[in-house]
């Protein structure tokens, strides 16, 4: 176990020169302080209390004189060791600020390994204001969410985001081994994945690139997430279980917003954790084996009764979605329901109530 604990002292400074002189120091600063103590206990006569008490006022110059040195030996061993010992301890607080400035900046450049577990990592940074708006509307909803940015094209992140807190930024790829290590990808809860700045075309290969690696990585459990530059490149991501988002849906919206008023801001309200109920996905393991529009109707029914605000939305059967299904199409257990509702909205006592016998 010593020896474990030395080999990760010796990784952690090796290559850190900062840390290597305040570890230096530190030593010294030991061994001159006990070399003090020990020449003050003999040249004294004193107890070793007292002999390490009048080493770390001198040292440390305090200097409450409780203790002074009375022989001559012990006053000339004072005045050299002590001079020693005043020089060892200014470089020992000064190397201390270097190393914490040192940190600081180091964090700030994305040179330090991710601190958070669970966190959202986000590959390729995306600008300020769609960083900002997704972790202000995340925290809505769980305002203990932190967030690890993964990215080689910039510098450090912007001020703006620095400021919001619980964002780590890590410089690097995703296609070297180490940047997975330094971002703690494995113990990621979910990860997006952003196009890099690049053409359409060859912005999705990368990113059909970076989802196949990062699904070798990462867990089941963890959800994926990235987003495609152009529709027609679906196709590069046949097969994944990560979920992909179109970059330019204000386009679709503005093509809406043109045929229908109110399109846009109503599915920009339905997509903000801060206003109004947002889309949430159940599954069917109860009230399977009847209609869409039996559906419909106990689910009115139920949430009448329970006082719950909520409407359906979408279904969803084998990865399939489906806005407006069929009246008489039949609900098969493991199918997902989208429904528009409040955060606090808790699916099974719905349906527990859409299959209860008064419904029937």
């Amino acid at each position: 176990m010593i020896f474990n604990t030395l080999r990760r002292i010796k990784g952690a400074i090796k290559g850190n020169r900062i840390f290597l002189w305040t570890f230096y120091t530190s030593i010294a600063f030991l061994i001159w302080f006990i070399l003090l103590a020990v020449v003050h206990r003999f040249c004294e006569q004193s107890d070793w209390i007292t002999s390490f008490w009048m080493a770390w006022e001198t040292m440390t110059t305090v200097g409450y004189g409780d203790a002074p040195a009375v022989t001559t030996a012990g006053r000339i061993s004072t005045m050299l060791f002590g001079s020693v010992g005043i020089v060892i301890m200014s470089a020992l607080f000064g190397t201390i600020v270097v190393l914490v400035e040192s940190y600081d900046e180091r964090r700030r450049k994305g040179m330090n390994r991710n601190p958070y577990k669970d966190c959202t990592i986000i590959i390729h940074f995306p600008g300020t204001q769609r960083l900002s708006a997704y972790v202000k509307e995340t925290r809505e909803t769980r305002p203990d969410t932190k967030v690890c940015i993964v990215d080689n094209s910039i510098e450090e992140l912007p001020i703006e985001i620095q400021n919001l807190g619980g964002i780590h930024f890590v410089k690097g790829s995703m296609l070297d081994q180490n940047t997975h290590f330094m971002s703690r990808i494995h113990e990621a809860s979910t990860v997006i994945i952003f196009p890099p700045k690049t053409n359409s075309i060859d912005a999705d290969a990368m990113t059909s690139t970076l989802v196949k690696l990062v699904e070798e990585e990462v867990y089941e459990s963890v959800r994926l997430i990235h987003v495609v530059s152009d529709k027609s490149n679906m196709r590069l991501f046949k097969g994944s279980r990560s979920v992909p988002i179109l970059e330019h849906l204000e386009v679709l919206s503005i093509v809406q917003e043109n045929q229908d008023p109110h399109s846009a801001p109503i599915v920009e309200k339905l997509l903000r954790n801060s206003d109004g109920g947002n889309p949430k996905s159940v599954k069917v393991k109860k009230c399977f084996g009847i209609t869409w529009h039996e559906l419909q109707i106990r689910f009115a029914h139920a949430t009448s009764r329970l006082g719950v605000q909520a409407n359906l939305l979408a279904l969803v059967s084998d990865n399939e979605i489906y806005l407006c299904p069929d009246a008489d199409y039949i609900l098969a257990f493991g199918d997902e329901l989208s429904i528009i509702a409040k955060n606090d909205f808790a699916w099974p006592p719905v349906e527990d109530a859409m299959c209860a016998e008064i419904f029937e």
